[in-house]
């Protein structure tokens, strides 16, 4: 369902009047520009389960948007039926909502991004007359305020999943500066967003290539095959001789020499987290982490306002105010922390896997839910 034909442009000389605001700000009613033919937004292709194949073009659902699009395992429709699923294909310029399940993720499609189809968890808003609406400001506009405090009113009225249907998006308002604000606004932010995601591009190379770097020295051991055909191993000499020269046989196969097998439990300590109720966090005390403190590996010195704190008394241990690494105190036997301070970055030891979690600042508690994994290399041990 849709409110306008895919890329068809606005009628000869209609432009919504809208209500004038300061500075040449004007509030439009959405009806206002999808009557004049300034915009349109539809939502996705219902399709059936034997329609999706492993080919074609990504099937976009709301798990795929995430400030980008991320279509690794997508489903695929196959792109000689494209004629079923009309302008429900994604055009450069569009800016994407996801309005069913879990609603309010936002996507800017760019002009390099691939095409796909849009599912019914998702929502396009499509800039048509771009002498009123700038589609990359378009964009931020509805991922700011304005847009938020409209969509969040209707989104929980159902007491199943939140959903904002067609309907309500027609009924919203949006407050537009004049094209030429819009462009700039969109050009500021926008370098900001590219440099973000060269810097995104960028670190996705750096892992891919720590990885195949991993692969080779640590699984399939090429240094020490070079080393034993005589052949360079293109490391500088300090890191080539690090490696031995032979393979040897183990229960697990030919690992190098000098090289042992043993668990993680040889190497590391592992401690849950403190178990609290409720009624015993406070506005003070010593900062409460939960799983909300933890975003793709980083902990963060935000939590939750209602488990934030917990009060000192109650706490089992502590991290200092110190930007360090928990290690177990292996001189006393009470179970409790101490620091050692180490150096900030990533510590790299050829024998030893190192699983920490650092705080930048403040006093931090670790609840149950989370498991804290200490390990002394034997470089550091005292």
């Amino acid at each position: 369902m849709t409110d306008r034909p895919g890329g068809a442009p606005p009628p000869a000389g209609r432009r919504p009047a809208g209500r004038l605001r300061r500075r040449g700000w004007r509030e439009y009613t959405v009806r206002e520009l999808l009557d004049s033919g300034s915009l349109e937004i539809g939502d996705g292709y219902r399709a059936r389960n034997s329609e999706l194949t492993n080919s074609g073009l990504p099937f976009a659902r709301a798990g795929n948007v995430r400030n980008r699009f991320q279509f690794d395992g997508a489903d695929c429709f196959p792109t000689e039926n494209l004629d079923r699923v009309r302008n429900k294909a994604s055009m450069p310029g569009d800016v994407v909502f996801t309005s069913k399940g879990t609603v309010g993720r936002f996507a800017f499609v760019r002009e390099h991004t691939p095409r796909f189809i849009y599912s019914p968890q998702l929502c396009f808003w499509r800039a048509l007359n771009h002498e009123l609406i700038d589609p990359r400001f378009l964009f931020y506009w509805m991922s700011g305020r304005e847009f938020f405090d409209q969509y969040k009113v209707v989104a929980g009225q159902t007491d199943m999943a939140e959903y904002v249907s067609l309907r309500d998006q027609r009924d919203m308002r949006a407050t537009l500066p004049p094209v030429s604000e819009q462009r700039a606004i969109a050009r500021v932010l926008g370098a900001l967003d590219d440099r973000i995601e060269l810097n995104r591009r960028m670190s996705e190379t750096l892992e891919a290539m720590a990885r195949a770097l991993f692969q080779s020295w640590f699984v399939d051991f090429d240094p020490v095959r070079a080393r034993m055909d005589g052949r360079d191993t293109g490391l500088p000499k300090e890191i080539a001789d690090l490696f031995p020269d032979r393979l040897v046989d183990s229960r697990l196969g030919r690992i190098p020499e000098g090289w042992t097998i043993s668990t993680l439990g040889d190497h590391l300590d592992a401690a849950r987290g403190l178990s609290y109720k409720g009624s015993a966090l406070s506005e003070n005390g010593i900062a409460m982490h939960n799983l909300n403190s933890i975003h793709e590996g980083a902990v963060t010195n935000t939590a939750d306002s209602s488990t934030t704190t917990v009060p000192a008394r109650s706490a089992t241990s502590r991290v200092p105010e110190t930007s360090s690494w928990p290690i177990p105190n292996r001189d006393t036997t009470d179970g409790s922390l101490v620091t050692r301070r180490l150096c900030q970055g990533v510590t790299a030891a050829v024998s030893s896997l190192i699983i920490c979690i650092g705080f930048e600042q403040g006093n931090h508690s670790i609840p149950s839910t989370c498991v804290i994994c200490s390990i002394l290399p034997p470089c550091m041990t005292p």
